[in-house]
C-alpha cells in the first residue's frame, strides 16, 4: 500500500499555546521585519548603542507595526541611563519611546518595580531546530526569543504557523 499524507486534524491542537514573540535585532543587518508574514508582530530588541547603526531597520519594524524593547545591562544607574538614551534615540529615529526592557536578574527586577515592563523569555532561541524543539513541550504560553539569522527565523515562523500556534507581539499591557 502507498503512505497515506498525514491529514492537518491528525496534528495535535497547538491553537491554545500562545506564543509571544521577539527576536534581539541589535546585531542583525537585514530588515528582519519583513520576514514576518502578514499579520505576524514581534518585539524587536535593540541595545542602546545599537539603535542609530539600525535606524532604517527600526523604522521598518515600527512601520509594520512591531514594538520595540531595549536590552540594558550594569547596574540600576547604568541601565537607567542606557534607557534615558535609548528612548531619546527612538523619538528621534522613529518618534516612539518605550517601556519594555529585556535585563537580567536583580536588574530586571529593579526596573520592574521602578515600571518598566521586563520581557524575560523563556527560550532564548540560538536555532531554529533548538526552537522548534523547545516548543513542541510547552503547553500554554511561552516566551520566544527567536534567532536573528533572516533564514533561522524564516523556518521558525513558518513552522509556527504550520501547527498553528496563536501567534503574539509583545506589549506593554501583556509583559
Amino acid at each position: 500500500p502507498t503512505p497515506q499524507p498525514t491529514a492537518p486534524a491528525d496534528r495535535p491542537d497547538r491553537s491554545n499555546i500562545r506564543v509571544y514573540l521577539a527576536v534581539n535585532a541589535s546585531d542583525s543587518d537585514s530588515d528582519l521585519s519583513a520576514l514576518f508574514p502578514g499579520g505576524v508582530r514581534a518585539l524587536f530588541l535593540f541595545t542602546p548603542d545599537s539603535l542609530v547603526s539600525r535606524a532604517d531597520q527600526i523604522r521598518a519594524a515600527v512601520a509594520a507595526g512591531h514594538s520595540i524593547g531595549l536590552i540594558v545591562d550594569g547596574d540600576a544607574d547604568q541601565a537607567r541611563a542606557q534607557l534615558r538614551r535609548g528612548n531619546a534615540l527612538l523619538g528621534h529615529i522613529a518618534r516612539v519611546s518605550t517601556h519594555i526592557v529585556a535585563a537580567d536578574g536583580e536588574l530586571a527586577d529593579q526596573l520592574s518595580q521602578e515600571g518598566w515592563q521586563i520581557w524575560r523569555g523563556h527560550f532564548p532561541g540560538s536555532s531554529a531546530s533548538a526552537a522548534q524543539s523547545y516548543l513542541a513541550t510547552r503547553r500554554d504560553v511561552t516566551r520566544l526569543e527567536l534567532p536573528a539569522s533572516p533564514a533561522a527565523l524564516s523556518r521558525v515562523l513558518t513552522t509556527l504557523r504550520q501547527e498553528g500556534y496563536t501567534l503574539r507581539q509583545p506589549v506593554e499591557t501583556d509583559l
